[in-house]
C-alpha cells in the first residue's frame, strides 16, 4: 500500500471508525454527561457573530469536499463545465467557506481568552478542543490550488 492510499483512503476510514467506536462507548458509559457547560450567559456579543459564521463556515467546507469527491468529472464535462471553470469555482466557494470558518474561530479564541469569567471557566479539554479544531483549518490554507 502506497503512502497516498495509505493517506487519502485508509485514514478517513479509520478516523470514521473511531468517532463510531468512541461515541458508541462514550454514550453506554456516560450517556447523561454530555455537556457543553455553556458560557453564554458570561458573553453574547462576540458570540452572535463567530459560532454562526465558524460552525456555518465548517458545515460549509465539509459539504465542498463531499461534492467534490462525490461529483463524476464526466457529469460536469456533460453539463459544459471546464476543468478550470470548476477549479475556480472550488476555490472559490472553498475559500469564502474557509475564511468564514477562520475569522470565526478567531472570534471564539478572542472571546475565550480575552474575557476574564470565560477564561476562569476554561478546561484543559476546552483547550484541547480549541488546537484540535484550529490545526486542520490552518493547514488546510498551506496547499496551493
Amino acid at each position: 500500500m502506497s503512502a497516498d492510499m495509505l493517506m487519502w483512503v485508509g485514514l478517513p476510514y479509520a478516523s470514521f471508525a473511531a468517532l463510531v467506536v468512541g461515541l458508541i462507548w462514550r454514550w453506554r458509559t456516560d450517556q447523561f454527561g454530555w455537556t457543553s457547560r455553556s458560557s453564554q450567559w458570561n458573553e453574547r456579543a462576540i458570540l452572535r457573530w463567530s459560532s454562526p459564521l465558524f460552525h456555518l463556515g465548517i458545515i460549509f467546507v465539509f459539504l465542498g469536499h463531499v461534492a467534490g469527491m462525490l461529483v463524476p468529472k464526466g457529469l460536469t464535462e456533460a453539463v459544459g463545465v471546464s476543468e478550470h471553470l470548476y477549479h475556480l469555482g472550488a476555490v472559490t466557494g472553498g475559500g469564502i467557506a474557509g475564511v468564514m470558518t477562520i475569522v470565526g474561530l478567531i472570534g471564539l479564541l478572542y472571546r475565550r481568552f480575552v474575557t476574564r469569567s470565560i477564561l476562569l471557566r476554561t478546561t484543559t479539554s476546552d483547550i484541547v478542543m480549541y488546537v484540535s479544531s484550529s490545526s486542520p483549518s490552518s493547514w488546510g490554507w498551506g496547499r496551493p490550488s
